[in-house]
């Protein structure tokens, strides 16, 4: 069944507490409430002295190929920090467009409270991706596009706590996967489906001393080609591997392991396809200090039907 990635294009938050800040491109995107101490109330926070802080999502509009119907569009969001509770973030559709750049909390747009969508935050979610299936509450957006004018990310006042969301567009990215397939009259020859390539960088420096330091992990299911180049930064000799993964939990290693001297650069391709991928490098000597630059260059592609 095709599958389409739609990377969120605008991304940021709004404080109650700061209400005339607006708070566009950040790395993160803080949903849930602020808690501190005030001399109002004297004590830790409760709901007379928290601030509660709404995240705002908006997509690059998305019109589905012809002859085909929308099957399921999932949210996917990288968690970055949340306490050691359970916490709750609300996904509700946006109502109206809204600027970005300027929206306030005093100027948020409107926001359905009804349907909203759960997605529950564990401890062990921390540094990995969430994802809720947002299907069900498209039809409230702007017609045709999808995800609409955009989703809000709110919190549960049981909770009383806050997480953080990568809201950084290279490593870790806000974005949604539009599941669909053909109805009716095929489509047809004279307008065939076409590919726009599109070409991604990522940079990582990644140093330590333990048996085994990786990078990040890229999300790669969309890459046509895929080439890592590694520099090694330090005066040491490493070791490097490519790692690939079906759900970006459990990796394997590669076929190929290669020996880097102080200074040089080498590039690998991966001999398997996967969803996920990163880089695992190893002191050559258990102990030694080691640097390296990793590099991920791949080209994408965006289905499309010519007109």
């Amino acid at each position: 069944m095709p599958e389409q990635i739609i990377l969120a294009q605008d991304t940021l938050y709004v404080s109650e507490q700061y209400n005339f800040c607006n708070y566009y491109n950040t790395d993160m995107i803080k949903v849930g409430f602020n808690e501190y101490i005030t001399a109002n109330c004297g004590v830790r926070a409760n709901l007379a002295c928290s601030y509660e802080n709404i995240g705002l999502v908006q997509f690059a509009p998305f019109q589905l190929p012809k002859n085909t119907r929308l099957v399921k569009v999932v949210l996917h969001l990288f968690v970055m920090r949340t306490k050691y509770r359970t916490n709750c973030i609300w996904v509700s559709p946006i109502m109206q467009p809204f600027d970005a750049k300027k929206v306030t909390w005093n100027t948020m747009p409107l926001i359905e409270q009804e349907p909203k969508l759960p997605i529950l935050i564990n401890p062990d979610d921390k540094c990995d991706y969430v994802t809720c299936d947002i299907t069900r509450i498209l039809s409230a957006g702007d017609a045709g596009n999808i995800p609409g004018f955009g989703l809000a990310l709110s919190a549960s006042r049981e909770t009383m706590d806050f997480s953080l969301i990568s809201a950084n567009p290279i490593a870790y990215p806000v974005y949604a996967t539009v599941e669909y397939d053909t109805i009716g009259t095929p489509i047809d020859p004279a307008h065939p489906r076409v590919f726009k390539n599109v070409f991604q960088e990522y940079v990582f420096d990644i140093e330590g001393t333990d048996e085994y330091i990786y990078s990040p992990k890229i999300l790669t299911k969309t890459a046509q080609t895929i080439t890592w180049f590694v520099k090694n930064k330090g005066g040491n000799i490493l070791n490097f591997k490519l790692q690939i993964s079906p759900d970006g939990l459990n990796f394997i290693d590669d076929k190929q392991k290669v020996i880097l001297q102080a200074g040089e650069m080498q590039a690998i391709t991966p001999y398997m396809f996967a969803k996920f991928m990163r880089v695992c490098i190893s002191p050559q000597v258990q102990g030694e200090f080691v640097q390296a630059q990793v590099l991920c260059q791949m080209q994408t592609h965006n289905y499309m039907v010519d007109d």
